[in-house]
This record gives C-alpha cells, sequence and structure tokens, in this order.
C-alpha cells in the first residue's frame, strides 16, 4: 500500500493557519475512492514542521486525489499561503 509523505515548513507564528489549511487537505484526501488513513503531525523538536501522512489502496487512487477538482481547488486557495514544500514523497508499506 503507498503511504504519502507531505512536509511542510512554516514560518514560526503562522503554524496555527497552516494546520487548519493541510486540515482541510486531509479532510478532502478522506472523501476519495481509495483513501485508507491518514494522520497529521508536528515536530517535537521544530514546531514549524508539519507533516501530513496518507495511506491509499494503491498509487492509482493517490493519483486520483491528487487530479481531484477538489484537491486542485483547494490548491488554488490555499496553496500559496503554505510556503514551499519542504518534501513530498511515496512510500511502500513493509507489512
Amino acid at each position: 500500500m503507498p503511504v504519502l509523505l507531505l512536509e511542510v515548513r512554516v514560518p514560526a507564528g503562522q503554524v496555527n493557519g497552516k494546520v487548519e489549511a493541510l486540515q482541510e487537505a486531509l479532510a478532502l484526501a478522506r472523501q476519495q475512492p481509495g483513501y485508507k488513513g491518514g494522520r497529521f503531525l508536528r515536530s517535537r523538536k521544530d514546531p514549524c514542521k508539519l507533516l501530513m501522512v496518507t495511506e491509499w489502496e494503491d498509487e492509482e487512487a493517490w493519483g486520483m486525489f491528487l487530479d481531484s477538482p477538489e484537491l486542485e481547488a483547494w490548491a488554488e486557495r490555499t496553496w500559496t499561503t503554505l510556503g514551499p514544500l519542504s518534501r513530498r514523497e511515496l512510500y511502500d508499506t513493509l507489512d
């Protein structure tokens, strides 16, 4: 099962607003076919580093979410305010 890891580093003082924006993206993912689960995390060492981890049935389901009109609309509204994406990486589970 593919697992997507998104890492965003945000300026201090803007973390709460960015958390809300990423939570909205995670809520969109939950509505997509093939979505298996996800978490939203903040680093204990660096509270400006946020991670969103989502698990998908297969790579096709993840790709369909990336191409979805819902995510596109969210990105147009929100992505420029989040700042640069530090990392986007797809992993495979080993269990």
